[in-house]
Parts: C-alpha cells; structure tokens; sequence
C-alpha cells in the first residue's frame, strides 16, 4: 500500500513501474507520484509544524554520481534523499515562505550499494534542527546539522509527493 489508496499490486505494473514481491523496482528513470492531499504535509495550516515520521527500505543499485537521489520529495515541504557522492542521506523541511530549511545529513558511507536498510526520520514539532532524527538499520546516523534563513514553518504548498524522483534537484534513485 503506496498509501492513500494507492496501492502495487504484487508482480503488477503501474506506468511502467514493476512492483515485485511488495516493493517496487524504479530504474532510476521511473518514480511515482501521488496526489496532493492535506494529510501529507505536517504542519497546522498556520505557522506550526506538527510531529512527522517516515519510514522506508531502500535498496539503491548504483551510488555513482554527485548528484541527489530521490526518495520521498514533497515540493518546498520535506525533502528526504541520498547525496551519492559520499553515500550519505540528507533530510530537510522547508519554509518557503522565508526561503529557509532546517535538515540533518547522516555519517558518510551510510548508505550502501545493493543491500536493502530501513530509513526512519523522525521530526518533532520544535522548528529546530535539534527535533530531526535519522535513523539507519536501527541505529542513529547523523554527522551534520543543516540551517538556511530564519525557519518557522513549513507551510502546504499543495504540490504533489513523489517517490525516487528528486524533484528540483535531478536525478532519480535507481
């Protein structure tokens, strides 16, 4: 279940996409989309963002490149990708209506070629860097915290999720 109601079903196709054994293949010119709805952004409809969690497996075949990998992308809200060039996972929420983000990048090499890890980020409704946790395979990676502009909020920008595309920043995960 992709949520919302969307779901794969197991050996079956969607544009393109193969979904096997409960997971999906994304060649790295493939992704999903899923339409906007309220229940996908974290904050209050104000100026307050509210508790969010997510929570995947990630397998990703080639890590080559300097570029962002895609894994869960929603507009100018959140940001959840894989930066290839030192195999590390970058997590960031964004107020665009200052133009600022707050967000955390883990240990290099965090990220492996061909095996399949559990990500989970958590994030409190704090507005700080400090409310952001990503975990690795069970485990607490993090080596940097990230901070641009005055950050309040992020605020529903009524733009579409996208799963292993990486939106403004190129590049698919495959």
């Amino acid at each position: 279940m992709l949520g919302l109601g969307a779901s794969v079903p197991k050996g079956g196709n969607v544009g393109g996409v193969d979904a096997y054994n409960y997971s999906v293949a994304l060649d790295g010119d493939d992704y999903l989309t899923v339409s906007d709805h309220d229940s996908l952004s974290f904050n209050d409809n104000g100026s307050n963002d509210t508790n969010l969690s997510i929570s995947c497996w990630v397998k990703v075949d080639d890590l080559s490149g300097t570029s962002y990998q895609g894994i869960l992308i929603k507009g100018e809200e959140y940001n959840l990708s894989i930066l290839s060039l030192h195999n590390r996972l970058h997590f960031s929420r964004v107020d665009d209506n200052a133009n600022a983000y707050i967000g955390k990048i883990s240990t290099n090499n965090s990220i492996q070629e061909g095996v399949w890890q559990h990500v989970l980020i958590t994030c409190d409704d704090s507005e700080a860097v400090s409310g952001i946790n990503i975990y690795i395979d069970g485990s607490v990676s993090f080596s940097a915290n990230g901070t641009g502009g005055t950050y309040t909020a992020s605020h529903n920008d009524a733009t579409d999720l996208f799963i292993g595309r990486s939106g403004a920043h190129g590049g698919s995960l495959g």
